[in-house]
């Protein structure tokens, strides 16, 4: 079927654009650039609505409690630290791979904004996934001494 076809696109572009790229990241970009789908608007719709992702940024501020609203962002994927994955296991024990997805906190930080009331402190920053695709993207970013 469609899957089936749109899978089998993919990965005949991964070869076109593996020599092009230095990390998993880059060669994600480099896959969705050059795959002949894109050029195409009938087909492009279909692509976008299998791959993108909606999510908002949540921060709260552990010095003065405010939370700021960010508006919510489409992408054709995330970016994840390996790193991330296992604290969260470790963390929450038997919680499942999905379940972390839903919430996804990046070691991502920004700042608590004084324009709206905040106080300036840097502090994290939690993603949340609110519309899942189809056909989800995860490029997991690996240090190069970590292990399994």
């Amino acid at each position: 079927g469609l899957y089936s076809y749109l899978l089998g696109s993919v990965l005949a572009s991964l070869e076109e654009a593996h020599f092009m790229s230095n990390n998993a990241s880059e060669l994600l970009v480099a896959i969705l650039e050059y795959w002949p789908c894109w050029k195409i608007p009938e087909i492009e719709s279909v692509v976008t609505h299998l791959f993108t992702l909606e999510e908002y940024e949540r921060m709260s501020c552990s010095k003065c409690r405010k939370k700021p609203n960010y508006p919510e962002q489409s992408s054709y994927g995330i970016v994840m630290a390996a790193d991330s994955i296992r604290d969260w296991k470790s963390t929450f024990g038997n919680i499942k791979f999905e379940d972390i997805l839903k919430v996804i906190r990046l070691e991502e930080k920004m700042l608590c904004d004084i324009k709206t009331g905040g106080c300036g402190k840097t502090d994290f920053v939690h993603h949340i996934i609110t519309t899942c695709p189809p056909i989800f993207t995860i490029v997991l970013e690996w240090e190069k001494d970590e292990t399994v």
